[in-house]
């Protein structure tokens, strides 16, 4: 590229851009990670203040980078630390603009990335703009890495980290920007024109070296040993697959998910003592045993009402009187043995099914259902209404009922419910 009158002062494209070329050709050739676009939400990394961090240690870096590119220590430096800084504030600054007008909020990874974006971009022309030129150099920048990020995603190219948009797009731009925004009397050739078309050729052949001998090279190291790792190793987590190292937090998580595919919550997940992981799984093992407790205390009441519901059970079928449920109009709902033994019955299902109307069935005189009705709707209930009755075989037997009418939260009647006491011998005695 030198050869050719082409400036690329550290770097932008015979450094930056060709790992980014690069970059494509491989993420091109193992693929998206699994899950990666299933749905709209991006996959993020696991601990942004340690980015962060690895992005000021860069930014700081890069003064030396470009500075230390002029292999020598003259009056050249400090315009290149200066348009080196304001580049990559720039591009930060364009980032940030530019994901909030995509996604109207501010995205920490793409300013970052905007930041980078902005330093790949002045690598090439530091020594050629004033600082003006140099925040447009990271103001399109800023914008670039933004928009490639988007633009792969779209396309879904799963560059995990944005090395494409920010190495091989801010790369290529900070090349072109020698000629758009360098001072003219610099160039090489002396004409913007002219200088722009060999930057532009040079651009164009390190892509093509870069990104169609990678993906060549890429495609033929696949076939012999593949490069992606294999579907369970990838869930699993390569440190795990490759390296048997686990991670704290993939260690507590793996005793959940035990715990949940078990049901079983009556052991704690063990406790990494003096880490932030130690103290999640602290209080987990305290909402355990809290869970606990109150499975406990469940299991308690639910034994407690088994026991109640068997005496209940046991006095109802039991009971010498006859007990009874049965709608307005008549039907029998429920009713214990000793109610269908004093109508003649076996079994309590062959009396619901024997009597389907109470009032024309039952009472021998029909005007004691119609009493009956009367004083319910009167009074909501009744206390030795004594009445004559047919047995199933024809008998007739005197009885004596004590009901109560049984009402909705609104108030309305839903069903009677009461006791019936045969009292034929003592009718008959008196």
């Amino acid at each position: 590229m030198r050869s050719w009158g082409s400036i690329d002062f550290a770097g932008s494209t015979v450094v930056h851009s060709i790992g980014g070329w690069l970059s494509l050709a491989a993420v091109l050739v193992v693929g998206p990670r699994l899950g990666r676009f299933d749905n709209d939400k991006p996959m993020h990394g696991s601990d942004l203040p340690l980015a962060t961090l690895g992005v000021f240690l860069l930014w700081f870096g890069w003064f030396g980078f470009n500075g230390g590119s002029t292999l020598a220590v003259n009056d050249q430096i400090p315009l290149i630390l200066v348009n080196t800084n304001l580049a990559a504030a720039a591009g930060g600054v364009a980032a940030l603009g530019a994901s909030w007008f995509v996604l109207r909020r501010s995205d920490v990874g793409m300013l970052m990335n905007g930041v980078l974006g902005g330093l790949v971009g002045i690598t090439a022309v530091c020594h050629l703009v004033a600082p003006g030129g140099a925040i447009l150099v990271g103001l399109v920048a800023g914008v670039l890495a933004t928009a490639g990020t988007f633009l792969l995603a779209r396309w879904r190219v799963d560059d995990v980290v944005g090395a494409v948009p920010v190495h091989a797009f801010c790369g290529a731009w900070g090349t072109l920007a020698v000629a758009l925004l360098g001072d003219e009397s610099l160039l090489l050739h002396g004409s913007r024109s002219y200088q722009f078309f060999v930057q532009l050729l040079g651009v164009s052949v390190c892509f093509a070296w870069a990104f169609g001998g990678g993906y060549v090279a890429f495609r033929l190291l696949d076939y012999i040993l593949p490069l992606r790792a294999s579907a369970e190793a990838e869930r699993m987590g390569l440190n795990l697959a490759e390296h048997d190292a686990g991670a704290e937090l993939v260690d507590l998580l793996g005793e959940m998910e035990s715990q949940r595919a078990d049901a079983d919550f009556s052991r704690h997940v063990a406790v990494e003592p003096h880490t932030e992981v130690g103290q999640i799984a602290t209080a987990y093992n305290r909402v355990l045993d809290k869970v606990q407790d109150e499975m406990t205390s469940r299991e308690q009441v639910v034994e407690a009402l088994r026991q109640a519901e068997e005496k209940y059970r046991s006095i109802f079928e039991n009971a010498v009187e006859g007990i009874f449920q049965t709608s307005l109009e008549g039907q029998y709902l429920n009713a214990n043995p000793s109610l269908a033994r004093i109508y003649g019955y076996e079994t309590v299902e062959k009396l619901r099914d024997g009597i389907r109307d109470i009032g024309a069935q039952l009472y021998v005189e029909t005007a004691r259902r119609t009493e009956f009705k009367r004083l319910m709707n009167e009074y909501g209930a009744v206390r030795s209404f004594e009445s004559q009755v047919y047995q199933r075989n024809g008998n007739l037997i005197w009885i004596s009922e004590n009901v109560r009418l049984v009402r909705d939260v609104d108030g309305r009647p839903l069903y009677y419910e009461g006791t019936v006491e045969d009292i034929t011998e003592r009718r008959q005695s008196e």
